[in-house]
C-alpha cells in the first residue's frame, strides 16, 4: 500500500531530499504523494527549493509532536479533496464510469504503449439501440435506468484494466488492452446475449433493449495511426451496424 504522504528529511545519509524527490517524482506510483520536508536548515532559498521540487509543507527541527500530527492531518484532507474533485472531473455522473475526456487522455497513452511493445488493443464504439423510443415511450427516467443498467452489464463482462467511458448521450466506448480482435469481439458477444436475454423491470414497466457496435483492431492498421483514427473506424463501423439491422457488431469492413 502506498503511504499518504511522505516526511523528508532534506538531509539524509546517501543522499539529500531534494534527490530522493526527484526520484519519487519519476515513479508514478509516488508521484502524487504530498511530501512534508523535515529540516534543521533555516535559509530560505532551501525551503523554496523543496517547494518547487513538489514539497507541500515543511517542518522546522526539533520536531513537536502536536504540530506534526496538526499537519499531517491538513496534508491528507488537502489531498483527499483533491482526489475527489480529480474523481469527479473524469467521470460521467448519470452513469458513474469514466466520460470521454478521461477515455481520450488515458487511451492515448495506452496506443503509445501499444506501439512501444508491439501489443494489441481494440477500440469498440456502442449504441442503445432506438433509445429516443425508450425515453418517448417511457420517460427520462427510464432512458436514465437504461442508460446504467447498460453500464453494469458491460462492467461485469469486461475487465478491470480495460478503459470503458460514457462518449455520449447514449454512446459508449471500450478500449481493450493487451488482446485480440477475436477476444474482444468475444466479450462484445456475451454482453449482447445478456442483453437479449434480459428483461428489465422499472416502475410498473417491462423495458428490453439492444445495442450495436463497431470494433476495430489496432493491428488492422499501420504502427503511425492514433486514437482519432481507431475512433473513426470503429465509429464507421457502428454506423453499418445501425444501417443493417441494429443489435450487432460490425468488425471488419467487409
Amino acid at each position: 500500500r502506498t503511504p499518504d504522504v511522505i516526511l523528508m528529511d532534506i538531509m539524509l545519509p546517501d543522499c539529500d531530499g531534494y534527490e530522493l524527490t526527484r526520484k519519487l517524482q519519476s515513479i508514478d506510483e509516488y508521484k502524487n504523494i504530498p511530501i512534508i520536508f523535515q529540516t534543521a536548515k533555516s535559509a530560505s532559498e532551501d525551503l523554496h527549493k523543496g517547494f518547487e521540487l513538489g514539497g507541500v509543507d515543511y517542518l522546522r527541527k526539533p520536531i513537536d509532536r502536536l504540530e506534526l500530527q496538526a499537519r499531517v492531518k491538513s496534508v491528507i484532507k488537502i489531498k483527499k479533496l483533491e482526489n475527489e474533485l480529480r474523481q469527479k472531473a473524469i467521470t460521467d455522473y448519470m452513469t458513474g464510469i469514466y466520460n470521454r475526456r478521461y477515455f481520450f487522455e488515458t487511451a492515448k497513452k495506452n496506443l503509445e504503449y501499444a506501439k512501444r511493445t508491439n501489443k494489441n488493443l481494440s477500440i469498440a464504439m456502442l449504441d442503445i439501440d432506438f433509445f429516443k423510443k425508450i425515453n418517448d415511450t417511457y420517460g427520462h427516467d427510464a432512458g436514465d435506468f437504461v442508460l446504467k443498467k447498460f453500464t453494469d452489464i458491460i462492467l461485469e463482462n469486461i475487465r478491470s484494466y480495460d478503459i470503458f467511458a460514457r462518449f455520449g448521450g447514449e454512446e459508449f466506448v471500450i478500449q481493450f488492452l493487451d488482446i485480440e480482435k477475436e477476444s474482444s469481439l468475444n466479450i462484445l458477444n456475451r454482453i449482447k446475449n445478456s442483453l437479449n436475454e434480459t428483461v428489465f423491470h422499472f416502475k410498473e414497466y417491462e423495458i428490453s433493449f439492444t445495442f450495436s457496435a463497431g470494433l476495430i483492431d489496432f493491428f488492422e492498421e499501420n504502427l503511425r495511426t492514433d486514437i482519432d483514427e481507431l475512433i473513426k473506424i470503429s465509429d464507421k463501423r457502428l454506423y453499418k451496424a445501425k444501417q443493417t439491422g441494429r443489435n450487432k457488431i460490425i468488425y471488419d469492413d467487409n
